[in-house]
């Protein structure tokens, strides 16, 4: 694991003289000791969005418990970086702190952070934070919770790293001062990376097959007058019903459907006919004005079950009611 270190005063706040980042060699070797992590939204690597507001977790698992530690990280000058009202870095304490007893976080001053250290990216900025306790009440889990804006024009492709960084005199140690657990810590450590994901097209080619079928209802009368009404669905089946007007008998064929089943019902009147064909068209095409309840949706609901009514839906129907299909 490579670890980045400053030679630095946090207390003055200067540089001293010649100091570069460069990788130290800890002992790397040690088990069973504490893994520092900075995870956006939990994730190693997090997709988010232009304008985004992601949640930078520091987290530590794998101790014994914990009480001393003060650290810093870099991230990308171009987040936002949220404050409190008063001027100071919103965060939160997590669930691995709450018996510790005192939290300290702050920006590592911009005069000699990182723009005067040779090496560094410029478009880094720093925060220190730091804990204490008088017993080692740390715990595994999330230490604090950091909150940045991604730039509202961040384009496709970008991506915004978080990093650890070792300052000298840093520490994550417990109360006997466990030099392995703190070698163990700042060796191993790992930061987290925010991207914008690239827009992918996809081009398919779309097939459309036209399928017309007429249902048509014939009934003898000594009536000379006919009405023909047709209705059109989206998927271009045009669904014909012929009504005739009589003054005698009329001859009507239905299909009686089992109460308990219901299947293609739309009307629910326990008759499979092409009534149940129009009120799906009818709904299809305005659902404001032809409205169907829940149990009339839930028997018509019979093309791809679950996907709401749709055209599809009416010519399954159709299609039973010419015995084109054997079941729904």
């Amino acid at each position: 694991m490579q670890v980045r270190k400053i030679i630095a005063s946090v207390l003055t706040g200067t540089i001293l003289s010649g100091a570069v980042p460069y990788y130290n060699n800890f002992n790397a070797d040690a088990s069973g000791y504490p893994l520092l992590e900075l995870r956006p939204n939990g994730q190693k690597i997090y997709e988010a969005e232009a304008g985004e507001i992601v949640e930078l977790q520091y987290n530590v698992s794998g101790t014994q418990g914990w009480c001393s530690s003060g650290i810093h990280f870099t991230y990308d000058s171009r987040l936002e970086l949220e404050f409190r009202p008063d001027g100071r870095i919103l965060f939160e304490k997590g669930d691995a702190g709450l018996d510790i007893r005192g939290y300290e976080v702050r920006p590592v001053n911009p005069d000699f952070f990182p723009y005067k250290i040779d090496g560094l990216d410029e478009n880094e900025n720093c925060i220190f934070i730091a804990t204490s306790s008088n017993g080692d009440y740390g715990y595994d889990g999330t230490i604090a919770t950091f909150y940045f804006k991604v730039p509202e024009d961040a384009k496709a492709g970008t991506r915004y790293d978080f990093e650890f960084i070792y300052f000298e005199n840093d520490m994550f140690t417990d109360r006997s001062r466990n030099q392995d657990m703190q070698d163990y810590a700042f060796a191993n450590w790992n930061g987290g990376t925010v991207i914008i994901p690239e827009v992918t097209t996809m081009t398919s080619e779309t097939t459309t097959t036209t399928t017309s079928i007429t249902i048509t209802t014939t009934t003898t009368t000594s009536s000379t007058t006919s009405t023909t009404e047709s209705t059109t669905l989206s998927s271009s089946t045009t669904i014909t019903t012929t009504t005739s007007s009589y003054t005698t008998s009329e001859t009507t064929t239905s299909t009686t459907v089992n109460n308990d089943i219901k299947k293609g019902d739309a009307n629910n009147d326990s008759l499979l006919d092409v009534a149940d064909v129009v009120a799906v068209a009818s709904y299809v095409g305005n659902p404001d004005a032809n409205k169907l309840d829940e149990q009339c949706i839930k028997n018509a609901d019979v093309h791809n079950t679950g996907d709401g009514l749709t055209a599809n839906d009416a010519l399954t129907i159709q299609q039973y009611l010419a015995k084109i299909l054997e079941q729904l």
